[in-house]
């Protein structure tokens, strides 16, 4: 059987707070059992490593989803965002979409992910035409 939704979630949003805290110049505010209804939290951007409010430079909206997979040797994939979603990721300026492949019951896992700019989004939505969910690749 399968990990519950509550394991998987741990295990992306930790994969990709621990990938952030890797860079000096970045900082993450993303909480466990998020509840907001388009992101799960945010990057902040700073211009050194001292994370004093004089040097943010900006705040990138999240958002993290996971899956189970066992084949964790795919350079890209695709993954499914809704159309709504991406109407609400446009109003904030866009978002970072990160799509977590967790295997062996946590103990492997890969991060991928896609820039959503207000440009991308809108070609994106474009595309979309009448459909509810538009498969985006990631890296």
């Amino acid at each position: 059987m399968g990990m519950s939704k509550k394991a998987i979630e741990t295990f992306s949003v930790n994969a990709v707070r621990d990938s952030i805290m890797m860079s000096k110049f970045l900082d993450q505010y993303i909480p466990d059992n998020d509840k907001e209804p388009f992101w799960d939290g945010a990057v902040y951007v700073f211009e050194n490593e001292s994370h004093k409010k004089e040097n943010f430079k900006g705040r990138v909206s999240v958002q993290v989803k996971g899956t189970e997979c066992n084949d964790l040797s795919k350079s890209e994939i695709t993954f499914p965002v809704s159309i709504t979603d991406l109407k609400g990721y446009l109003t904030d300026g866009g978002a970072i979409f990160f799509v977590v492949y967790i295997a062996n019951n946590g103990l492997s896992k890969k991060i991928y992910y896609i820039e959503l700019t207000t440009i991308r989004i809108r070609m994106i939505l474009e595309s979309a035409k009448k459909q509810k969910t538009k498969n985006i690749l990631y890296t």
